[in-house]
């Protein structure tokens, strides 16, 4: 039997059908493609990164933090606001990632969640706002 994971159409049809594993792999060379200068790979990459976080893990979330990141780094310096949405969306996504969490885990989290609200502008802060309310609306379909 083949390996799947060699042909994207195969890949991509399994992670358009929920197949976590398949987002997972295709997420998972979205900064690689970066490198590459494949911007497009590399977007496509975050979109993949955003379905396999949709399903809940707090992992998976933290990979759309750290793309949404790399993703900021590619705006003009001077767009204030492509800048404070990207900032929003990483909120959005801390605040809903930390809410898995227990123990000790959370409590680190916590802590860097509050020192990184700290630093937000009013601009930014709106669009975590803004970012975690549609979030939280996603994240209540199918409860």
């Amino acid at each position: 039997m083949s390996d799947d994971t060699a042909n994207p159409f195969i890949m991509v049809k399994r992670a358009a059908s929920g197949d976590l594993e398949a987002q997972r792999e295709l997420a998972s060379g979205a900064a690689a493609c970066l490198v590459d200068h494949d911007i497009i790979g590399f977007w496509e990459g975050l979109t993949y990164a955003r379905m396999a976080a949709a399903q809940g893990n707090a992992t998976d979330k933290a990979l759309v933090i750290t793309l949404l990141d790399l993703g900021a780094c590619l705006l003009d310096l001077e767009d204030a606001a492509g800048q404070a949405g990207y900032a929003g969306q990483m909120m959005a996504y801390a605040m809903s990632a930390v809410q898995g969490l227990t123990g000790p885990e959370a409590n680190q989290f916590n802590d860097m969640l509050d020192s990184a609200t700290d630093n937000l502008s009013a601009e930014e802060m709106r669009a975590a706002s803004y970012w975690s309310d549609l979030l939280r609306q996603a994240e209540k379909m199918g409860e």
